[in-house]
C-alpha cells in the first residue's frame, strides 16, 4: 500500500475544502479555539514518543512499544478498556485468545478455554502450543528477556529461568487438546490475570520464528494475531501504518480501519501538530513544562497513573549514602506538598506512600515525616569526612526530571547546606550505574505493569549488595504463602514501613498521565496503566465544541 493511496477512514477532511456555510463556521469555531485536531491527517494519527525497536511482544519494554504492540498482538486476557471503579484483577481484564477461564485449587490452577476462530494474520489457527512455545522462549536463561519474570509466579518457571533445570516439563504447564491451556502456580496469586495482559505472555507464531529468527518480527516477517497488521513501517519519516486486520475475530466491531503511529519525541513540536491538525490524539505522557499551556484546553484529557517517583539511596559502603541518618536527612527536607504545587504546578498527586492509592484493598501508613530541624540534627549526627556533603544525582532524560532534579538540588543546599551534582544519563548508562552501585542517589519511577503492591516494593526493586536485608526478604518469603486478602496486605505495610524507614527508597509524586485527544474520538476511557487500544475508538463527527464531549470529557476533571 502506498502513502498517497491511503484513505481517510472516520477523519475529518481539511477544512479548507469545505464550501459550505456550515463546515466554514465551525472551521472558524476551532481557529478561535487555537486548535483544529485532526482536520489535517489523512487517518486517524497518533503522536508517541518514538517507534519501536522491535514489534516482538516480548521485547516491548518501553510504554510507547505497548502503544503498536497491544494493536498487533493477543493475549489470553487484554486489559479491559478502563480501570474506573475496576476493584477487582477480574474487572481489569477481558477475554482475548481464551474466551473463558476457570480458577481452581484454591487460586493455584487457571484453565484457559481458546477461542477457535482466533488466527494469525497468515490464516493459522492460535493454539494453546503457541503460548508455551512463547513462554519457553521467554524463560530461556540464555535470552535474558526483561520481564519474563512475571513467568515466575508459574510452578517451576523461576528455576528453568534462572537455568537451575533443564527440564521444561518441570514447569506447571498443560495442554489437555490444542485449544486448552492450564497453568499451576507455586501460590495463590490475585493479580495473575492482569499479569497475563503483558506482552511478555502473548503468543508466538513458531513456524515464522523458526524460519525467520530473532528477525521474525521485522515488518516484512511478522505474523500479528491482533485486531491489526503492520501494513507500512516508514521509519526515516518516523511513521507506522496498522490496518485492521479483516480475519481478527472481533473485526466487525472495529471502527477504525487504518491509523499512523508518528514518533514525536519533543512534546512541544507534538503540541503544535496536534494545533496545526495533523494529529487526533497525543499519546503517553505530555510533560508539566509542555501541558501547563493547554492544561484548560478542552482537548486536554487528565488520568492517574499506577506510579510512582521516587528517589532511591545507595545504602552501600564507601558512599556518604551509606549512613542512615544521611539517607534520613534528605528525605525529612521533602515536603511532598510544595513539590507538587510549586514545581509541577498540581498537575502531579503528592505521593501517600510508595505504593499509589490506584491499588485497591491497600491503604499506606507511611509516615512522610517533614521536619527541616529534624534533619539537620540528623546530618549533624552523621560521621561525615567531608564537609560540604557532595552527592551526585542520577536521572534520566525528561523534562519532568530535569525539573524535579533542579528543584531538589535547590533544597537540599538551602536547608542541609548538601552540594547537590545532577547527571543526566542516558537510559542504558542509568540502568547500568544502578546494577553497578555507581551513584549516591537515583531517580527513579516505577509505573506498574499490574494492580499490587507488589510491583512497588518487591526486593526486585532495589537490587543491592546487602539489601534488602534479612528482615525484609522473610517478609516477601511469607508473602509467598500467604492467600488471605487482609493477611497479605498486613505484610505488604509491614515491607513499606521497614523500607521506608531504612530510607532506602524515598517517594515524592505519582504521575499523571496528560493527553490531547480531539473530541470526535470516541471510546478513549480513563486507564491507570495508559492502555488503550484502537479496536476501542470511533469517530463522532458530530462532536460539540462546548468544552465538553459526549463522553462528559472536561478539561478540569479528572476522570
Amino acid at each position: 500500500m502506498l502513502w498517497g493511496g491511503m484513505t481517510s477512514i472516520g477523519c475529518k477532511q481539511n477544512p479548507n475544502s469545505s464550501s459550505s456555510a456550515d463546515e466554514q463556521e465551525e472551521t472558524s469555531t476551532r481557529e478561535k479555539r487555537g486548535f483544529m485536531a485532526g482536520s489535517r491527517a489523512d487517518n486517524m494519527t497518533v503522536a508517541i514518543e518514538s517507534l519501536p525497536k522491535s514489534f516482538a511482544p516480548a521485547r516491548a519494554d518501553d510504554p510507547f512499544e505497548r502503544h503498536v504492540v497491544y494493536n498487533l498482538f493477543e493475549g489470553l486476557v487484554m486489559p479491559a478498556s478502563t480501570t474506573r471503579e475496576a476493584a477487582s484483577p477480574a474487572d481489569r481484564v477481558r477475554p482475548g485468545v481464551a474466551q473463558s477461564w476457570e480458577i481452581t485449587d484454591e487460586g493455584r490452577t487457571y484453565t484457559f478455554n481458546l477461542r477457535r476462530e482466533a488466527t494469525w494474520s497468515d490464516g493459522k489457527p492460535i493454539k494453546a502450543s503457541d503460548f508455551l512455545y512463547a513462554w519457553k522462549r521467554a524463560l530461556d536463561p540464555d535470552r535474558e528477556v526483561t520481564n519474563a519474570y512475571v513467568l515466575d509466579v508459574i510452578e517451576g518457571a523461576e528455576a528453568y529461568r534462572r537455568g537451575e533445570t533443564e527440564d521444561w516439563n518441570t514447569v506447571g504447564l498443560e495442554t489437555p487438546d490444542p485449544y486448552t491451556l492450564v497453568v499451576h502456580l507455586d501460590e495463590p496469586t490475585p493479580h495473575f490475570l492482569e499479569m497475563m495482559t503483558l506482552p511478555v505472555t502473548f503468543p508466538l507464531p513458531r513456524a515464522s520464528v523458526q524460519k525467520h529468527g530473532d528477525q521474525w518480527a521485522r515488518p516484512e516477517h511478522v505474523q500479528t494475531n491482533g485486531a491489526y497488521d503492520v501494513a507500512e513501517y516508514s521509519p526515516d519519516r518516523g511513521e507506522v501504518l496498522l490496518e485492521a486486520r479483516s480475519s481478527y475475530w472481533q473485526s466487525s466491531a472495529t471502527d477504525i480501519k487504518e491509523a499512523v503511529f508518528r514518533a514525536i519525541s519533543d512534546d512541544t513540536e507534538a503540541i503544535e501538530a496536534y494545533r496545526q491538525g495533523e494529529l487526533h490524539w497525543i499519546a503517553g505522557d505530555l510533560s508539566v513544562h509542555a501541558v501547563s499551556e493547554v492544561r484548560d484546553h478542552d482537548d486536554h484529557v487528565r488520568e492517574p497513573l499506577l506510579g510512582t517517583v521516587y528517589f532511591q539511596f545507595n545504602p552501600t559502603d564507601g558512599v556518604a549514602t551509606h549512613q542512615l541518618e544521611v539517607r534520613r536527612a534528605l528525605t525529612r527536607t521533602l515536603s511532598r506538598e510544595r513539590i507538587a504545587q510549586n514545581v509541577f504546578d498540581d498537575l502531579v498527586q503528592e505521593a501517600v506512600g510508595l505504593v499509589p492509592p490506584e491499588i485497591s484493598n491497600y491503604e499506606s501508613f507511611a509516615d512522610l515525616e517533614y521536619d527541616v530541624e529534624s534533619a539537620r540534627t540528623s546530618l549533624e549526627e552523621a560521621n561525615l569526612s567531608e564537609k560540604p556533603l557532595e552527592l551526585t544525582l542520577l536521572y534520566r532524560h525528561t523534562p519532568d526530571g530535569e525539573r524535579l532534579a533542579g528543584a531538589v538540588q535547590e533544597i537540599w543546599h538551602n536547608n542541609l547546606g548538601v552540594d547537590i551534582q545532577p547527571e543526566e544519563v542516558s537510559p542504558e548508562n542509568f540502568r547500568e550505574a544502578l546494577r553497578e552501585q555507581n551513584y549516591d542517589i537515583a531517580l527513579r519511577s516505577t509505573i506498574a505493569p499490574y494492580a499490587d503492591p507488589s510491583a512497588f516494593l518487591a526486593p526486585r526493586h532495589f537490587p543491592l549488595e546487602g539489601w534488602p536485608n534479612r528482615e525484609y526478604r522473610e517478609i516477601f518469603s511469607e508473602l509467598r504463602t500467604v492467600s488471605q486478602i487482609d493477611k497479605r496486605t498486613n505484610l505488604f505495610q509491614e515491607a513499606e514501613e521497614y523500607l521506608l524507614g531504612a530510607a532506602i527508597a524515598t517517594p515524592v509524586y505519582h504521575p499523571t498521565s496528560h493527553m490531547l485527544v480531539a473530541e470526535s474520538l470516541q471510546g478513549l476511557e480513563p486507564h491507570n496503566r495508559g492502555l488503550h487500544l484502537l479496536k476501542d475508538l470511533s469517530f463522532d463527527e458530530t462532536a460539540a465544541f462546548d468544552g465538553e464531549d459526549s463522553n462528559g470529557r472536561s478539561s478540569s476533571d479528572d476522570p
